[in-house]
């Protein structure tokens, strides 16, 4: 893994405080040991993805309810939970068994003849998954020795994850994965 360059990953601001460390893979997917030192990631875009884009983005489908069904345990150590609309799925414990409660009417749900039941819950958007997986993706890139991630052929990718009023105060252009090639 590269030094600690003190220049933030997706701002490229060198001011400010420095002091969290930067789970690539977000912490609510069940990642405990990938992380980036403290220097990668200015506090504030560390607050805002977390408690922003990866919130909002992993409480939905597709994330939300395979924390749910896979047993993924919350930051705290809690078993995730997905609710939408009148029902609410929490996890057992055990992968592929929820606790499933629904007020009527259960439009969300629907029963299969083998008892089974399919659920129908609510999306991220196209735009937020895209910006979850390139922030993930350009995390992982800084742990590599070989890739300079603060190089300009990721400013396009850089500025995907940030929304207007964000640290980067970037925003999603829908060309920037063609117009760049990033490997």
């Amino acid at each position: 893994m590269p030094r600690n360059p003190f220049r933030c990953l997706f701002c490229l601001s060198s001011a400010g405080q420095f002091t969290r460390r930067e789970h690539p893979i977000p912490e609510s997917l069940g990642n405990d040991d990938t992380f980036l030192p403290p220097g990668f990631v200015c506090d504030p875009c560390n607050q805002y993805f977390g408690s922003k884009l990866e919130q909002r983005v992993l409480n939905l489908a597709p994330f939300g309810p395979e924390r749910v069904f896979q047993a993924v345990k919350t930051k705290r150590g809690k078993y995730s939970s997905v609710s939408h609309d009148g029902w609410v799925a929490q996890s057992s414990g055990f992968w592929d068994h929820v606790y499933l409660q629904s007020d009527p009417p259960h439009r969300y749900l629907l029963p299969l003849p083998d008892g089974r039941i399919l659920v129908n819950p609510k999306w991220a958007t196209p735009n937020d998954l895209v910006r979850l997986l390139l922030k993930i993706g350009l995390g992982l890139l800084a742990l590599a020795d070989s890739v300079n991630v603060y190089s300009g052929g990721f400013d396009a990718a850089r500025g995907a994850p940030a929304t207007a009023g964000s640290p980067a105060n970037g925003t999603l252009d829908s060309r920037f994965i063609l117009t760049e090639k990033i490997c």
